[in-house]
């Protein structure tokens, strides 16, 4: 295995992503997710079944993928390639939101092994079902949900208003260019005070706007795209895009 190291050039990761990584066909040991985790990650140390302090599943991170969008095998693989990916962005981000997307990256398909289904039209050419996992990110934010409740409701982390939002949405974040392309991003006028100096997970509910008499806004849609056009969201995205080994596109 490749160590990554400051001197790893993008071009050569993405180029060369098995090397950086655990077996693609073999499901990988605890001790080995936790020696992957712990080399991936910059400000989260793993131990067994808890980091941060809170508990997590070690099994669901032995998931293997099984479909032609994740060729890189268990899903620690994906997580891990997700955190390489990040430290390219580390001059674009302030320390906090780095942690924050760390965090986000691990947490948001924590869900994929509670949700995973043989699919009933996409096969391999033997004839094996691939495996989906639909509803994993609204799955990944009760399984995140439950972990941070173990904590006092004052004792919670600071980062996890944030994170919750971007497991919630990061499926979602694979459709931003073409909403942007559509004009769906654009913020109104009237909306800028209201959210002004506000990050998304704390905006106003659409219910509470204050849509002037007249203005064409009546879509609650066109206002969760919106919140989505996000630096920390289009870098996560950008980060589950090239964690991945596979010639196709989300």
């Amino acid at each position: 295995m490749d160590q990554f190291n400051e001197d790893t050039t993008l071009e050569y990761f993405l180029d060369n992503k098995e090397k950086f990584i655990l077996p693609v066909d073999k499901v990988p040991t605890d001790e080995e997710i936790l020696s992957l985790l712990n080399s991936a990650a910059l400000t989260m140390t793993f131990w067994k079944g808890d980091v941060d302090g809170i508990e997590f599943d070690l099994e669901s991170l032995k998931f293997m993928q099984n479909n032609p969008h994740h060729i890189e095998g268990s899903l620690v693989n994906h997580v891990a390639l997700m955190l390489y990916r990040l430290r390219f962005y580390g001059d674009k981000l302030s320390a906090h939101e780095y942690e924050i997307l760390e965090r986000a990256i691990f947490w948001s398909d924590i869900g994929k092994l509670a949700t995973a289904k043989p699919s009933s039209k996409k096969t391999w050419d033997d004839g094996t079902p691939h495996t989906t996992c639909f509803g994993h990110a609204e799955k990944s934010v009760k399984i995140l949900d439950e972990a941070e409740g173990i904590l006092q409701p004052h004792a919670q982390h600071w980062w996890y208003e944030p994170v919750r939002w971007l497991v919630a949405e990061h499926m979602n974040a694979h459709q931003l260019k073409d909403k942007e392309a559509q004009g769906k991003t654009e913020i109104p006028d009237f909306l800028v005070p209201q959210i002004e100096g506000l990050e998304p997970w704390n905006y106003p509910e659409y219910e509470d706007l204050d849509i002037p008499h007249g203005v064409s806004f009546s879509k609650k849609k066109h206002y969760n795209w919106i919140k989505r056009n996000h630096k920390l969201l289009i870098i996560k995205q950008k980060c589950d895009e090239d964690g991945r080994i596979s010639d196709l596109s989300f």
